[in-house]
C-alpha cells in the first residue's frame, strides 16, 4: 500500500484516458476530499499521460526513476546557482540532507508529485541567481499550474514590483493550460475549478500539516489527527488569516533592498509552506 498515492494518480488518469471513468470521482471527493482519488489539476494529468499508458507496476517504477532524476536535477541546480563544485563540503552536506530527509524518502515511496515541483523551484532559483526574471517566473508558473500553491512564490516579484517574473509565470501557465484544454477538453477543467478545487482546500489536522489550521485542528480536537478535512469554519478562517499574516510579514521582510534576492526567494519558499 506504499504506492497508494501513485495508485490514485495512475488509476484516475488511466481510466480517464481510456474513457472508463471521469477524471474526478466527485462522489468520493465530496465525502472526503483528502481520500485516495485523483484531485490534481488537469494540466498535471496531461503531463502524466505517458505513465498512464503503462501497467501500474511498470508506471510506478518509471515514475520513481524519473523522480530520482528530477531530484538530481534539483541538487545540481542548487550547486550551480552558487557555483559550488561537486566535490565540496556544501555538496556533501546537500547529499546528506537528500539521503536522510524523511519527506524525500516518503515522496519517492508513495509516488507523489513533489519532485517535479522541487526541480522547477530549484531551477527557478538558478534562473533568479543568473538574472533571468522571465525564466524564473515561467518555471514557477509551470509549478503553480501543476499543484497551485507554488504560485505563492510570486509574492517575491510582487513585493519587489518586478513584473517580468509575473508575466513569465502567466505566459507559461496559460500555454500549458491551453494545451491541456485543447487535448483534454474544457469540461474537465471546469469541473476542477468549480467542484474539486474548493473541496480540496479544506484544512486537516494530519501531522504533516504545519499551517495554523493543522495546529488548531490537533490542539482543539486530538481525535482529528487524521487525513480528513476539518469542517469547522473557525479553523478555516484562522487558516486564511494566518496565510494573510505570513504573506504580509514576508512582503515586509523581502521589500526592495531589505535582503539579497536569493535569500528573499528562500524566505518565500518557507512562507509558502506555512501558508
Amino acid at each position: 500500500d506504499y504506492g497508494r498515492d501513485f495508485h490514485a494518480i495512475h488509476g484516475g488518469v488511466a481510466d480517464f484516458r481510456a474513457g472508463a471513468a471521469p477524471l474526478y470521482d466527485l462522489a468520493v471527493i465530496g465525502d472526503n476530499p483528502l481520500t485516495d482519488r485523483y484531485k490534481y489539476p488537469p494540466q498535471f494529468a496531461l503531463l502524466f499521460a505517458p505513465f498512464a499508458m503503462l501497467p501500474f507496476s511498470a508506471a510506478f517504477t518509471a515514475w520513481r526513476i524519473v523522480n530520482l532524476a528530477l531530484l538530481a536535477v534539483a541538487a545540481v541546480a542548487l550547486l550551480r546557482a552558487y557555483r559550488l563544485p561537486p566535490r565540496s563540503w556544501a555538496a556533501l552536506g546537500l547529499l546528506l540532507v537528500i539521503l536522510s530527509l524523511r519527506p524525500v524518502a516518503d515522496t519517492l515511496r508513495y509516488g507523489q508529485v513533489d519532485m517535479p515541483l522541487l526541480a522547477l523551484i530549484a531551477l527557478a532559483l538558478l534562473a533568479l541567481r543568473r538574472g533571468r526574471p522571465w525564466l524564473w517566473g515561467a518555471l514557477v508558473g509551470v509549478a503553480a499550474v501543476l499543484k497551485l500553491y507554488p504560485a505563492f512564490l510570486l509574492g517575491l516579484a510582487l513585493a519587489r514590483r518586478a513584473w517580468r517574473p509575473v508575466a513569465g509565470a502567466a505566459l507559461a501557465g496559460l500555454a500549458l493550460t491551453a494545451a491541456s484544454v485543447a487535448l483534454l477538453g474544457w469540461e474537465v477543467h471546469w469541473t476542477f475549478l468549480t467542484q474539486v478545487l474548493g473541496a480540496t482546500g479544506a484544512a486537516t489536522g494530519w501531522v504533516e500539516n504545519q499551517t495554523v489550521g493543522g495546529l488548531l485542528s490537533r490542539a482543539l480536537s486530538p481525535e482529528r489527527v487524521a487525513l480528513e478535512p476539518d469542517p469547522r469554519l473557525a479553523v478555516r478562517l484562522a487558516s486564511y488569516a494566518w496565510a494573510a499574516a505570513v504573506a504580509a510579514v514576508t512582503v515586509w521582510l523581502t521589500r526592495p533592498g531589505a535582503m539579497d534576492e536569493d535569500l528573499a526567494f528562500g524566505l518565500w519558499v518557507t512562507a509558502t509552506l506555512l501558508a
